[in-house]
């Protein structure tokens, strides 16, 4: 073997799908072959268990016959199962039975939130109320109280006129009547 006929030959990889094999010549050049891609799975070939079929997104699990399929996402129904016997992204339960059971839960939540709004919206107006009536109470607590202090007042000057009428006036007394 000459110098220039060695060669050496490496992988470079821009992805984890694809290699391309670069061979260097002793005298520098480099050639790069066509790079060859690892064939896709078919959901056909994930026929092994229902996990390892919906770990696809285009596939589904049917229970009847135990396969995996390819899922249309253009249509929303899976046609080729019998029996609603399907499961998408989720081995748990059926496909058909989320078809009812999301949007009732969405629709169970949706009341109770629409409830709670209510009720949170019928409170803030009883409270409003409260307050209107209790700011109204002290209004006329303090009125009444502003009109007893003037009776209050009132009648101790009467019932100390009369006190000095008939001479049962004290020294303290006599101080608050000047």
């Amino acid at each position: 073997m000459s110098a220039s006929t060695t060669a050496r030959t490496t992988f470079q990889s821009s992805s984890p799908s694809t290699a391309a094999p670069v061979t260097t010549k002793s005298n520098g050049t480099r050639t790069t072959v066509a790079p060859t891609s690892i064939p896709a799975i078919t959901c056909s070939q994930r026929n092994a268990s229902c996990g390892d079929c919906i770990q696809d997104i285009n596939c589904f699990w049917c229970g009847a016959d135990d396969t995996c399929k390819d899922y249309q996402a253009t249509s929303n129904l899976i046609p080729d199962c019998k029996g609603n016997n399907w499961y998408w992204k989720e081995c748990f339960v059926a496909g058909h039975l989320l078809i009812y059971i999301i949007p009732s839960v969405a629709f169970v939540v949706l009341v109770i939130i629409g409830c709670c709004v209510y009720c949170l919206c019928c409170r803030n107006r009883r409270q409003k109320s409260y307050e209107s009536g209790d700011k109204k109470m002290q209004k006329r607590r303090e009125e009444t109280q502003r009109r007893n202090a003037e009776r209050r007042a009132e009648r101790r000057i009467k019932t100390d006129a009369i006190r000095q009428k008939y001479g049962l006036l004290t020294n303290e007394d006599d101080a608050e009547v000047a």
